[in-house]
């Protein structure tokens, strides 16, 4: 049935609120739900595999067989436990009994998986891939005995029946289209310096060791972000600092579910959900290890407790709000320009207070959020000190990207959501018409219009593909609007059915889809693949110690490499300065390189000819001049619009 909307009128509410005797039996549910459900265990089945097999693989240094052999041990109890708990048939057949005679009949199916298993592996197909080809077939086979002999509670079956099954379906497919891009390129320039910064601030709250003063130029706190996501990425590499970014965006898709549920209703919550959940913006930013999914889901938890606390007493009232208010302050410390959204936020609240409580308690809102909000952003900045105070001034130096106007960026936002856009303006003018009451009208047109605060979230100090990033937060307000338009449809319009409504909706969120995955994906290999790079400058650095003259995606170089050099002799181009050692004098620009290169000063000199060709060009004109290094390596690699080449020069005498 769903949560009662807090928009929802009184009398509503009492429609809304059903007796459970009144419901319909759960046994009365036919085939189509019951295979749903099967559908959907064999799918976790799948998942919970893959997890199992990489855990045991990679942690527990078991061998590929042996993995698989437990794999589908442990494969089998889940499998009996989702149908005992789920879906089961209700049977008074006792917990042990039933588990030992459902293991005792599929110990042939292990063995055959097991087998086949053994038999894809000798023929050279991947571990992962022969794991799922066994327990694709494994998982049907093994279910439906499970179904048989789990047993269960009638009790636990209305809970199963309640569940959002669909939006577990959007949880899935947004996961798949976030993790088919996890893999499929190296480290953004962002994301290696975010993570290498954290590495380095771990040393330095542990150590005490001297690092870099990130603070006076990040766009977000360093002790927040790059803190977490160092730390995935020591367990797991930069794949387990994507997934974290993942899970962040997952759990703002399910506070989005919960918001709009509370406000317009289940069915505009599977619509909202469906939508952030397949944007392309989503699927980049859950395949991106920077501080944009952390700040997101900071910024959606802050504004589902304040829906939340809206129809609450006075002193819980005050407590959420309160939490909210902390919630805020975090992601603004994670994301500096994420407090471009806190007046949504806001505004969201007084809203939701006004329409439930009353003018009186809405004011109480205003005054505590506001107040709460101000002091704390005020506190953490006279805590942070100056060395903060000039990456805020740093983050909002600039609003529109270098080279773009904010008309430009307005096209690339409206590119990227502008089914969201457009749908969010539709459920603003339904609000209206609809004669709904005034603050339930202008929560609506508060959350439709957010897409057009996404420009003046694009700052100087990012790439381009920020873009994509920042739009992100505009489309979590903006799909609660969408989902209330395309569940409005039926009302909306008089001769449309409720079942071709709902069909429309799912449509809507389809094409959203078939248009998102090929933008995600571009967007996401619109930066240089540094494998082969990094791997040969990783091979010379075992024969060579000394400085290194990185190219000019040097952060990736930092993050890559920072157990092989210390960043100390990592030098970057368009910050590097040069000493003369016999003249004494400081260079900088060209003249710097020129007399480094001729005083032999780096042992490795790497050049991009991609962001700073002219500057490249200059150094390998040097580098011909003067002598003293030899070419190595000339590698290829794709950029935007075209192809480029890494060159890397070693100092003569260096092996």
């Amino acid at each position: 049935m769903g949560y009662p909307s807090v928009m929802t009128r009184p009398a509503q509410v009492r429609v809304a609120q059903q007796p459970v005797a009144s419901r319909a039996p759960i046994t009365a549910r036919g085939p189509a739900p019951r295979f749903a459900i099967f559908t959907v265990n064999c799918l976790n089945v799948l998942a919970a595999g893959l997890l199992i097999q990489v855990v045991l693989v990679r942690f527990a240094d078991l061998s590929h067989v042996r993995a698989c052999a437990v794999t589908m041990i442990a494969l089998l109890q889940l499998s009996f436990l989702m149908f005992r708990y789920a879906a089961g048939r209700e049977r008074g057949t006792k917990f042990a009994r039933a588990l030992a005679t459902f293991n005792v009949r599929q110990v042939i199916v292990v063995a055959l998986a097991v087998a086949g298993y053994v038999w894809l592996e000798r023929r050279g197909v991947n571990y992962l891939r022969a794991n799922l080809a066994v327990t694709a077939v494994l998982a049907p086979v093994s279910l439906r005995p499970a179904y048989r002999w789990s047993g269960r509670l009638a009790g636990l079956r209305r809970w199963v029946a309640r569940l959002p099954w669909p939006l577990f379906a959007v949880l899935a497919v947004e996961a798949g289209l976030s993790f088919r891009l996890t893999w499929s390129n190296t480290a953004f320039q962002d994301e290696a310096l975010y993570l290498w910064a954290g590495h380095l601030e771990w040393s330095h709250l542990l150590d005490g060791t001297q690092i870099p003063a990130f603070a006076t130029y990040f766009p977000g706190a360093p002790i927040v972000y790059p803190l977490a996501g160092a730390a995935a990425d020591a367990v797991a590499g930069l794949a387990g600092a994507r997934a974290l970014s993942l899970i962040f965006t997952l759990i703002a898709t399910i506070l989005l579910w919960s918001t709009t549920s509370r406000l317009y209703g289940r069915w505009a919550a599977y619509f909202a959900s469906g939508l952030f959940g397949v944007a392309a913006t989503t699927q980049v930013v859950g395949a991106f290890a920077t501080y944009d999914a952390m700040s997101l889901m900071l910024l959606a938890a802050a504004t589902w407790i304040a829906v939340c606390a809206s129809g609450s007493r006075v002193a819980v009232r005050v407590v959420l709000l309160v939490i909210t208010a902390a919630l805020v302050g975090l992601a603004d410390a994670a994301s500096y320009t994420t407090v471009i959204w806190d007046p949504v936020v806001v505004t969201v609240a007084i809203l939701v207070t006004w329409r439930a409580k009353g003018g009186k308690a809405a004011a109480g809102t205003a005054v505590i959020l506001l107040g709460a909000v101000t002091g704390l952003l005020a506190a953490a900045v006279r805590l942070g000190g100056h060395p903060y105070w000039r990456g805020v001034r740093s983050a909002f130096g600039t609003l529109v990207y270098a080279g773009s106007s904010a008309f430009d960026y307005g096209s690339t936002t409206s590119r990227w959501v502008g089914i969201i856009a457009v749908l969010a303006v539709i459920g603003a003018i339904a609000a209206v018409v609809g004669r709904r009451s005034v603050p339930e009208n202008l929560c609506t047109c508060a959350l439709g219009l957010t897409v057009a605060l996404a420009p003046l979230n694009q700052v100087g100090i990012e790439a381009f593909v920020s873009h994509v990033r920042n739009a992100d937060f505009a489309a979590w307000f903006a799909s609660a609007a969408a989902g209330y338009a395309l569940a409005s449809l039926a009302a909306a319009v008089p001769r449309v059915k409720e079942r071709r409504a709902l069909t429309a909706g799912a449509g809507a969120v389809a094409i959203s889809t078939v248009i998102a995955v090929p933008a995600a994906f571009a967007s996401y290999s619109s930066w240089p693949n540094s494998t082969a790079l990094v791997a040969h400058v990783q091979k010379i650095l075992r024969q060579n110690e000394g400085p290194v003259l990185a190219p000019d995606t040097d952060n990736v170089f930092d993050y890559y490499l920072h157990d092989d050099v210390p960043y100390t002799n990592l030098y970057g181009q368009g910050t590097f300065q040069y000493q003369d050692p016999s003249s004494r004098r400081h260079l900088t620009g060209n003249a710097a390189y020129a007399d480094a290169i001729e005083n032999r000063f780096f042992s490795v000199i790497a050049l991009s000819f991609s962001v700073s060709p002219a500057t490249d060009q200059e150094i390998t004109g040097d580098i011909r001049a003067y002598g003293g290094y030899t070419l190595t390596a000339t590698l290829p690699y794709r950029v935007a619009g075209g192809h480029s080449i890494f060159q890397i020069w070693v100092r003569d005498g260096a092996f």
